[in-house]
């Protein structure tokens, strides 16, 4: 009889909702596969869901708020550039949440997958949760963090290539700043545990096989599942006839949680369609 696997998805983002539904994506794909999928959350879950724990109540949701809000006004915060979206600067040795972990879970893993990572686990979390379970960690990078000193999206900067230090993201001209200090306790918390980074497309292979805190370790680039009873071929101007669309229009579709961050393109694409309208027309 072919052994059902348990796997352990962890994630920081709400797991039936916007970008963070890829772990639910993830648990049916799996599930399609026979494996035994259990997802635990840091975000407040709306309602409750099967094979889900969150780990955050009410209360905690809003003291974490006040928290950080308060944290922006105080000597304890770090001026940063919002554009490297520095969610993370301090990542110093926290088991407080690998703990709570490893009391709720209902079956001991075979492995765990670490996606969004925004408030919730470091890495030195993942190395106390493969030292209990002896469950290798695919830590899946839903953005660059995994790879850097703090921030989750690095534009030009090389940093993470070269353990960080000398960060764009917070101003610095500080090889020894935070976000080296960080990179420190990433680093020597992967070269002891099976933490294995995944890169969710060619591009961020491309950053990985470049990066200094894995740049000894196994590293795989696997593309996101997708749902496909929902997500699948099919006419065209049916749909177009659903959602009230012309059928001798040229649709271009674009998609992001805001259009108001600079990453996301948007400023690029309505110059780009400035360029292409007279075409069109």
């Amino acid at each position: 009889m072919e052994k059902k696997y348990n796997i352990l998805i962890l994630t920081a983002s709400h797991p039936y909702k916007n970008s963070g539904i890829v772990a639910f994506d993830l648990m049916q794909s799996l599930k399609s596969k026979g494996c035994n999928v259990e997802i635990v959350t840091n975000t407040k879950l709306d309602q409750k869901f099967e094979n889900t724990l969150s780990l955050k109540g009410y209360a905690q949701d809003v003291y974490l708020r006040i928290k950080y809000r308060l944290l922006r006004y105080t000597r304890k915060s770090v001026v940063s550039n919002p554009n490297y979206y520095m969610h993370d600067l301090n990542e110093s040795k926290n088991i407080k949440f690998g703990k709570k972990i490893l009391k709720n879970i209902k079956t001991q893993p075979d492995a765990i997958i670490y996606l969004f990572s925004n408030h919730f686990l470091t890495a030195y979390d993942l190395d106390y949760l493969y030292a209990h379970t002896k469950a290798p960690v695919f830590w899946y990078m839903m953005d660059m963090s995994p790879m850097t000193g703090g921030c989750h999206y690095a534009w030009e900067c090389l940093g993470y290539a070269n353990e960080c230090g000398f960060c764009p993201g917070i101003y610095s001209n500080n090889k020894e700043d935070q976000t080296h200090l960080n990179w420190q306790n990433k680093f020597n918390s992967i070269k002891n545990s099976n933490i294995i980074p995944i890169a969710a497309s060619e591009w961020q292979y491309n950053q990985l096989k470049i990066s200094s805190l894995f740049k000894n370790s196994k590293k795989y680039k696997i593309y996101l599942p997708i749902d496909d009873t929902l997500f699948k071929p099919g006419d065209k101007s049916i749909a177009r006839k659903i959602f009230g669309l012309p059928d001798n229009k040229q649709i271009i579709f674009f998609g992001a949680v805001s259009v108001n961050e600079t990453r996301k393109g948007y400023k690029e694409l309505i110059e780009s369609f400035k360029i292409l309208i007279p075409f069109l027309c």
